[in-house]
């Protein structure tokens, strides 16, 4: 026997999707044998069904007489017992569930008491946690709701994460898009495989760039706003700590790093299994001997005495930093060194002369730079038409960095060389010539227990 459908749904109701039509199927097929356990509830003075929608339908379908309850709509705590109910029907995803807590919010007039802050009701955490999503789905069916796909995650066609992607790749700045140090673990290894077994930071710097296809502006992003040191740089160095470590590469005192034995037979690292032995065995060393490494050259421990001695360089006047210049060629074998810095000169700020094995020499013109930013293509080639007639090869000296243009422009054919001196590369020639740098041997105590036993 059919019945004819005399009530309506409310609006609360309305928002939930619809069973699936094998589950209303399976819902009629229940009802039809064990009749209708659960009553329909209708609020008042709407008359409308606020919860039992789907198993007033069944009723409908099934020939069941349905069973109502009538209830205040401003009862304090009807709307919450409901929308709390329809949430946690096994047949909503969490993502349909996150998608309902927030196109609740939206349509504040469906829930005069239940649900929002105030007067007996609940903050947007508080609903979520009771609905059994988490903070990550909230943000994410946010993110795909702005981006037009509500009805999709509705109907458990998309779930909040792909919804979500699309505004999240557009969102992610270009920090967010540099690799983090375990993703460049592989690709360090890989690089030093291509560039044959050994080669400088830079080098393997300049391959990683390439090989993951990274752009000008993710590659050159800072780090930090005090140093030139690039976000992937600093990730490519904990990348190196870690597999050092790991005993799958090694660094020489001249900042060669090479595959070692080991890392030559592997063929990939597991980043997570690295990260995670390495911890271990630190923890496992402090434990054991109660002692401070001060051998560790993690990035952060390096890069504290770093960032104070490039700081201390920015805060040079201009001629104090030409003459840092001047000081560190001479004491790097150049004579007759120079501090011009004319105006007009093209860029030139000095000359010398450095000797081959005490039989050829060759004039260098040299350019210092105060940046904290990064050289540009254009400034090499400024730098290489002043020089022309005038010296052999350049030699450009910075605080910050060089593009990746500007290090090819600086190695092109037809023109001369010119030699790229870094703020990274700066700071490791001052610390090795000891000029403004110096470093202090620590007292390391430690107890012998077995003195103790021993008495």
């Amino acid at each position: 026997m059919s019945q004819e459908q005399e009530f309506e749904r409310h609006e609360l109701s309305a928002l939930f999707p619809d069973m699936a039509p094998e589950e209303f199927d399976g819902l009629v097929k229940s009802i039809q044998e064990d009749g209708l356990r659960e009553e329909i509830i209708v609020g008042q003075p709407s008359g409308k069904i606020v919860d039992g929608w789907h198993r007033y339908l069944a009723c409908i379908k099934a020939g069941v007489k349905p069973k109502f309850k009538f209830m205040d709509e401003n009862e304090d705590g009807l709307t919450r017992e409901v929308w709390i109910r329809n949430l946690k029907r096994r047949h909503l995803s969490e993502t349909q569930r996150a998608t309902l807590v927030l196109m609740t919010l939206a349509e504040e007039k469906l829930l005069p008491t239940g649900v929002h802050a105030g007067k007996g009701g609940q903050s947007l955490d508080e609903l979520a946690r009771e609905a059994g999503v988490s903070r990550a789905t909230m943000v994410r069916a946010k993110k795909g709701m702005q981006a037009g796909r509500t009805d999709e995650m509705l109907a458990g066609k998309t779930t909040a994460r792909e919804a979500a992607s699309d505004t999240e790749e557009n969102e992610k700045t270009d920090s967010d898009k540099v690799p983090g140090h375990q993703e460049l673990m592989n690709t360090t290894l890989e690089a030093l495989r291509a560039l044959g077994g050994s080669a400088s930071i830079r080098e393997i710097t300049n391959r990683v760039i390439e090989d993951m296809k990274l752009s000008s502006d993710i590659a050159q992003t800072p780090h930090n706003q005090k140093g030139a040191q690039t976000r992937l740089e600093y990730n490519l160095a904990w990348a190196r700590t870690y597999l050092k470590k790991h005993g799958l590469i090694d660094n020489s005192a001249r900042g060669v790093w090479s595959l070692t034995a080991e890392g030559r037979k592997k063929e990939r690292a597991n980043p997570e299994e690295v990260s995670r032995a390495v911890q271990q065995s630190l923890a496992a060393q402090r434990d054991a001997t109660n002692k401070i490494d001060v051998s560790d050259d993690s990035p952060d421990k390096t890069t504290r005495w770093r960032e104070d001695l490039r700081e201390t360089i920015l805060n040079m006047p201009p001629a104090g930093f030409e003459r840092l210049c001047q000081r560190l060629l001479r004491e790097s074998g150049f004579v007759d060194v120079e501090v011009t810095g004319k105006a007009g000169d093209g860029g030139i700020d000095g000359h010398g002369r450095i000797r081959l094995n005490g039989l050829v020499s060759f004039r260098v013109a040299f350019q210092c730079k105060r940046y904290s930013s990064s050289v540009t293509p254009n400034l090499v080639r400024d730098f290489r038409g002043a020089m022309q007639g005038r010296a052999d090869r350049g030699i450009i000296i910075t605080t910050g960095n060089f593009t990746r243009d500007a290090q090819q422009e600086a190695t092109r054919d037809g023109g001369p060389l010119i030699d790229l001196i870094d703020g990274e590369l700066l700071i490791d020639k001052l610390k090795e010539l000891k000029l403004g740098v110096s470093e202090k041997m620590v007292e390391i105590v430690e107890v012998d227990k077995n003195f103790f036993d021993a008495i």
